[in-house]
C-alpha cells in the first residue's frame, strides 16, 4: 500500500471526486492483488490448522479441518473424510483461480 502514489488519490480528488468515491475507484484496485495473496496465503496456513480452534472456541465449535481429522481417526468413517477433504481442496482451487485472475487482470489493465 505504501508503493502506491499518493498523486493518483490527489489526481481523483482535483478530478472532482470525494474521498470515498476516490479510494473505491483509485486506491482499493490496486492494492487488490495485495489483498488477495493475504487472504490466500491466510486461508492455505489456517487449512492445517485444527487444534487452535479446538484450543479457542472450544467442543461445541467445529472447523472443517477438524471435523476432517476426526473422521479420520476417531468415527474411521473415510467416506465423510474423504468428502470434506475434497471440499477443502475445491476451496483452495477456487481461491487460487481467482487469485490469477485478479492478477491477470491487473497486468492486463497495465499492459504487460
Amino acid at each position: 500500500m505504501k508503493g502506491i502514489p499518493a498523486t493518483h488519490f490527489r489526481a481523483a480528488q482535483s478530478l472532482g471526486a470525494t474521498n470515498r468515491l476516490a479510494f473505491f475507484k483509485v486506491y482499493l484496485p490496486q492494492t487488490m492483488p495485495g489483498i488477495a495473496a493475504g487472504v490466500l496465503l491466510v486461508f492455505i496456513m489456517a487449512l492445517g490448522y485444527y487444534i487452535t480452534p479446538a484450543l479457542v472456541g472450544g467442543p461445541a465449535d467445529q472447523m472443517l479441518s477438524s471435523m476432517l481429522v476426526y473422521h479420520m481417526n476417531e468415527s474411521v468413517n473415510w467416506g465423510m473424510a474423504s468428502a470434506l477433504g475434497v471440499l477443502l481442496l475445491t476451496a483452495t482451487i477456487i481461491l487460487f483461480v481467482v487469485f490469477g485472475r485478479l492478477v491477470a487482470a491487473r497486468q492486463l489493465l497495465r499492459g504487460h
